[in-house]
């Protein structure tokens, strides 16, 4: 499959990483690593460019449109890679500099409508842990979301521990957790209520370990 690379106007000069960035991006075309459908007719430009990143030197302080007043360049950027297709979706792959891959695909009509409430859009993607990633490392050592653990069923939960904290452990044998979220190690999030007895939470969870528990589940998981 040949497609040219180039950017939408000329490549400027001394921006090495987008060179390079261009340079993979052809030798992924090559190697047939991307793009992920075949249905994309052979000849296709794929449209490179470059925004780079930005420190907020005021802090927050926006101007009338709604834009920060002043923000100052860095040498950190994004860049990105398009090739038009006629699905009717938008298939997204991140690289991290690990090479490691990440892939979500969004329905085009979810941000084509320009009439679509954002909260539409936001909750599509709260939808499915899957779907989103959050971290800004790329590590395969780290647990991706979407990841569906559980208790094992060989763990033994303490009757010395509050019921509260035994009805929790129980559900997790039972059902299980999804990684949805940064946080601390192993940490469980839920729903505040005055009814819990938080210091009881803590001090009775915290002895349960990550070896205690069993990945069920790793299909479509996003790695961060």
């Amino acid at each position: 499959m040949t497609h040219p690379v180039r950017p939408p106007s000329a490549m400027p000069h001394g921006v090495p990483d987008l060179e390079r960035f261009a340079a993979d991006v052809a030798a992924r075309l090559s190697a047939g690593a991307w793009p992920r459908s075949a249905a994309i007719p052979s000849g296709e430009s794929v449209f490179v460019a470059r925004a780079p990143g930005r420190l907020d030197v005021m802090g927050g302080i926006a101007d009338y449109s709604g834009a920060l007043v002043l923000q100052w360049p860095i040498r950190e950027a994004t860049r990105v890679a398009l090739l038009p297709w006629p699905e009717r979706r938008l298939s997204i792959t991140s690289v991290g500099r690990n090479g490691r891959e990440r892939h979500c695909d969004v329905p085009l009509e979810l941000v084509a409508d320009a009439h679509r409430p954002y909260d539409d859009v936001r909750a599509w993607f709260a939808g499915d842990p899957a779907r989103h990633w959050a971290s800004s490392s790329t590590s395969a050592s780290l647990p991706p979301m979407g990841m569906r653990v559980r208790l094992k069923s060989s763990f033994v939960i303490p009757s010395s521990f509050s019921a509260q904290s035994r009805a929790l452990l129980t559900a997790m044998k039972t059902y299980g957790m999804i990684v949805a979220d940064n946080g601390s190690n192993w940490y469980v999030s839920g729903a505040p209520d005055d009814r819990w007895n938080n210091d009881a939470l803590v001090g009775e969870l915290r002895q349960v370990t990550g070896q205690d528990f069993e990945v069920v589940r790793m299909s479509g998981v996003v790695a961060g």
